[in-house]
């Protein structure tokens, strides 16, 4: 009878326990599964600001082409640059015919933006090239004709400046760079020149041709000025003043002036020019002259060129002709007095596959004229053909 008496008992206590061990079992499962679903926003949370990090970097390197990085300062740095490689072949009456790969040059540029009005810009340029010690082919110089020869290797700061923007248009650069005389003196990017070492008084491997080719020291930018100092590397210890006032009433015209005044070897210069460019749909030309005046016995220096150029296929090829006159009565070739008179006249063509990519071929008869035309009964004359490649990044 007690057995009867405590079977419904037993069965109530065995139903309650099993029915709490089940409901702490799914309380547990439970709670498991709302940490599982915790940990799991947890990580998608994660994966998307990654994602949102890769976004970023993408759109900084491929679509804005930026390289960016975080130093100890945390400023903006971007690099860039450029890459030129020539090939020449030049022959003449008293040159003997030629082939070299003669020029390789490569410039590297650092922009750091330190806040929105602050930046600092540098460039370096390493040059790869067979030296010609006599180009103008004097027979009073060693060698005693125009020669391709040593293999020469050398490295420079093209420019190197902080610049700092004092309203929209206008800013004050304080360092070194490109002289802003003319149009192509301050050109330093060999991607943009139609000819790899563009017109004569740009190609200066002499002290001073037209200019002195750097400004140092500070240089004031505005909308339509420029205004600067410089030191001649062979008079330190004297500063000189330069400047350029330019108008650009639309797309299609530029026009300049330009001076500048110092001191070399003791002997004053004043330099001044005008430059002018049209372009209109697929064509247009651009010209400068600049002329020298030099104090007491120095003889003045002149030069100046007529460049028309006409775009086809999509602006991927240029073709262009030049008429280039150079006369400087004062160059020296190492100490040898090396005077040169000389018309430069050429015709080529380039290809642009990409916009930051210029392929060049080019045709030019120089043309020596007036007394500087042979020297000791060697003729200067020559002619050259040249192939050029250059690219920036």
């Amino acid at each position: 009878m007690w057995l009867k008496l405590l079977s419904p008992l037993l069965l109530i206590i065995f139903f309650f326990e099993h029915s709490s061990f089940a409901a702490d079992t799914v309380k547990k499962e439970t709670k498991n599964i709302e940490q599982d679903v915790e940990d799991l926003k947890q990580r998608m949370s994660e994966l998307e600001e990654k994602n949102k990090a890769l976004e970023e970097w993408y759109s900084n390197f491929y679509v804005q082409g930026k390289g960016r990085m975080s130093p100890f300062l945390g400023e903006s740095i971007s690099f860039g640059g450029y890459l030129e490689t020539a090939v020449q072949h030049i022959y003449g009456p008293d040159t003997d015919a030629q082939t070299s790969a003669y020029s390789n040059v490569l410039g590297l540029d650092v922009v750091a933006e330190f806040s929105e009005k602050i930046k600092l810009h540098t460039q370096a340029v390493v040059y790869n090239s067979m030296a010609t010690p006599n180009p103008q082919n004097n027979p009073n110089i060693n060698p005693p004709k125009r020669k391709f020869t040593t293999f020469s290797f050398s490295g420079l700061l093209s420019y190197g400046y902080v610049e700092i923007d004092t309203a929209e248009k206008s800013s004050v650069q304080i360092g070194m760079g490109a002289v802003p005389f003319g149009r192509a003196l301050q050109n330093r990017e060999p991607t943009l020149f139609l000819t790899r070492a563009g017109p004569q008084m740009a190609n200066q491997n002499d002290t001073t041709i037209i200019s002195n080719i750097w400004w140092s020291g500070i240089h004031l930018k505005g909308a339509f000025y420029n205004l600067y100092t410089f030191t001649p590397i062979v008079s330190p210890d004297v500063m000189g003043i330069g400047g350029r006032l330019f108008w650009s009433p639309s797309d299609s015209i530029v026009a300049g002036i330009s001076a500048q005044s110092g001191v070399i070897r003791e002997v004053s210069f004043y330099s001044h020019g005008l430059d002018f460019e049209f372009k209109k749909e697929n064509w247009g030309f651009l010209t400068e002259y600049a002329y020298v005046e030099n104090s007491g016995p120095v003889l003045n220096t002149e030069s100046y060129y007529f460049e028309p150029y006409y775009k086809f296929y999509d602006n991927h090829w240029v073709f262009f002709v030049r008429a280039d006159y150079l006369s400087f009565p004062t160059r020296k070739t190492g100490t040898v007095s090396d005077p040169t008179i000389k018309w430069q006249n050429t015709v080529g063509v380039n290809y642009l596959p990409l916009p930051n990519v210029r392929l060049r071929l080019s045709y030019s008869d120089h043309d020596y004229v007036a007394d500087t035309d042979t020297i000791s009964g060697q003729k200067r004359d020559y002619e050259s053909f040249e192939f050029s490649a250059a690219t920036a990044f």
